[in-house]
């Protein structure tokens, strides 16, 4: 690589090349592939064309309708993400609108994030705020803020402690922990707010605490502290504490 540096202080391209370390504190589009050792966006940036780097970070704003390869990307900013990318470590400290895949080795949400698109990582931990629809995959995937997902969570093991009223339409696991600690219920009906919901839940065993739940197929079932299921199949066991509430209950024939 080439041992050439390039800041940007005003209006500018980065033009198609090598470089150590490209630096944008104006506004910058780059006109072709960009390859870097590091990348600093205090500016505002717009990557049409791929980007490889061993580091990006982005503080000001970034457009991407290109591709982006890197090890690590940091978004401390805002960014629009209507193209591809592909890295080992994604931390998302700011706000981030993803509208195209994104592959990861581990993915942690800070900010507030809304994905469109496919995500896909071996770790995904989320901290503050994740909407969005469509699909996420992960090996791991914990949730410690609020996540309203209109779509698909594909996770061998699930966690969830969220803080705040949220929502997922299909969740499928092979380990679930969903544990909310705020609940307001009518008392003579199935009318809830202020709780984690799921439309439906397909896993091996789940453990939830104050959650409502449209519908929940596993081979082991523990629910607990009000609890709210409309239809629960299951395999092996059914345990609930007196508390809870299930409509409709089926065991599955082996």
């Amino acid at each position: 690589m080439e041992d050439q540096v390039l800041n940007i202080e005003a209006d500018g391209m980065i033009p198609e090349g090598e470089y150590q370390s490209v630096k944008v504190n104006g506004n910058a589009t780059n006109s072709g592939f960009v390859c870097a050792n590091t990348i600093e966006i205090k500016g505002n940036a717009t990557f049409n064309e791929t980007v490889e780097a061993a580091s990006i970070t982005i503080d000001g704003d970034l457009s991407l309708t290109g591709i982006i390869r890197t090890e690590q990307l940091i978004i401390r900013g805002n960014a629009e993400i209507l193209g591809k990318i592909e890295a080992e470590n994604i931390v998302i400290d700011g706000n981030a609108e993803i509208k195209d895949e994104v592959t990861a080795k581990e993915i942690t949400f800070k900010g507030n994030v809304q994905s469109e698109s496919v995500l896909t990582a071996e770790k995904i931990k989320m901290e503050l705020v994740l909407t969005g629809k469509d699909t996420i995959r992960a090996g791991h995937m914990e949730v410690v803020g609020r996540i309203e997902f209109d779509g698909t969570i594909e996770a061998e093991v699930f966690i969830a402690k969220a803080f705040h009223r949220g929502y997922i339409k299909v969740l499928k696991a092979g380990q679930i922990e969903l544990m909310h600690p705020f609940f307001l219920m009518h008392p003579t009906s199935l009318i809830y707010r202020d709780i984690f919901t799921v439309d439906h839940i397909e896993c091996n065993r789940i453990y939830a605490e104050s959650i409502g739940v449209s519908s929940i197929k596993a081979e082991d079932i523990e629910l607990s502290k009000r609890c709210i299921v409309e239809e629960a199949e299951y395999l092996n066991t059914l345990i609930a504490t007196e508390n809870c509430r299930i409509l409709n209950t089926e065991k599955i024939e082996e």
